[in-house]
């Protein structure tokens, strides 16, 4: 009798430690014991009462925290092949502020293999398309964000527009029944430094700063001028269909019409240089 008394009293008594055990674990957020045993209820009751509730309740909320994200950064720079552009504006974006960002750019909606620095220089291949930037906001703590930027289109290289104005040139001819123009390097390149002078020195002239012709200017890389000779050059803004406004605008003069439709010549050089705000000067070289 009094042993099975004592016997009963040592069950009660576990069974109050592992009510208190279970009642402590179930306030820090740990769970229930799946066993109810003499040697598991002291274990229990300990982890319990090493780790306070309200440690554990905050050790999580910390975990959950995610950073507010207001804004986007943006992608800044002249969007010309060869130009390095680079992310702006990305510290006022995440609250709290991040440690650290990770980045990866886009070209549409493809992420471009190794692009994953704060800059990146812009490829023959992105030209005609749109570039976009995503980052990523790093903290200890805070579960990481992304945000990506507005996309923007990078421009068409010089070579490309050059080559559109030559087509666009030769379609205007087309309609009235006269010979295609032949691209001639020399001219080309004459006519090249002649648009990247008047950006650079910021003027607009058939006639060059130190004085040079149209033909001067070609017969000083070695072009030999036989026959006619005629020059257009405009000035524009740039626009993924600029080619075609440039040759527009020189078909509405009546002079630079006329040398567009000249019989007499047989080659075209055409120089295009861009500015980094997005002025466009286009310069024709025509020869027969």
């Amino acid at each position: 009798m009094e042993r099975g008394f004592a016997m009963k009293a040592k069950q009660q008594k576990w069974v109050r430690t592992i009510g208190l055990a279970v009642a402590i674990t179930m306030t820090a957020g740990v769970g229930v014991p799946t066993a109810l045993d003499a040697t598991a209820a002291p274990a229990a009751s300990i982890s319990a009462s090493r780790v306070p509730a309200s440690r554990l309740a905050t050790s999580r909320l910390a975990t959950a925290r995610t950073f507010t994200v207001r804004g986007a950064p943006r992608v800044h720079g002249a969007m010309q092949v060869g130009s390095t552009v680079e992310v702006v504006g990305r510290n006022g974006v995440f609250s709290p502020t991040p440690t650290s960002f990770r980045y990866q750019w886009f070209r549409g909606n493809w992420a471009i293999p190794g692009a994953t620095n704060r800059t990146y220089t812009l490829r023959e291949a992105d030209a005609g398309r749109e570039i976009s930037v995503r980052v990523t906001a790093v903290r200890s703590g805070v579960t990481n964000r992304h945000v990506r930027s507005a996309a923007r289109e990078v421009w068409l290289s010089p070579a490309v527009i050059a080559r559109q104005v030559l087509e666009f040139t030769n379609e205007e001819r087309a309609r009235y029944n006269l010979p295609a123009l032949s691209l001639e390097a020399t001219l080309a390149e004459a006519a090249r430094l002649h648009s990247e002078d008047m950006i650079v020195n910021n003027y607009f002239s058939h006639t060059g700063l130190d004085g040079s012709t149209p033909w001067g200017r070609a017969a000083a890389l070695g072009f030999d001028i036989l026959g006619n000779f005629g020059e257009n050059i405009a000035a524009n803004r740039y626009s993924a269909d600029v080619a075609r406004r440039l040759v527009t605008q020189w078909m509405n003069s009546e002079g630079h019409r006329a040398n567009i439709l000249n019989e007499g010549f047989r080659q075209l050089g055409v120089g295009i240089h861009i500015s980094n705000d997005g002025r466009v000067m286009a310069t024709q070289k025509f020869a027969g």
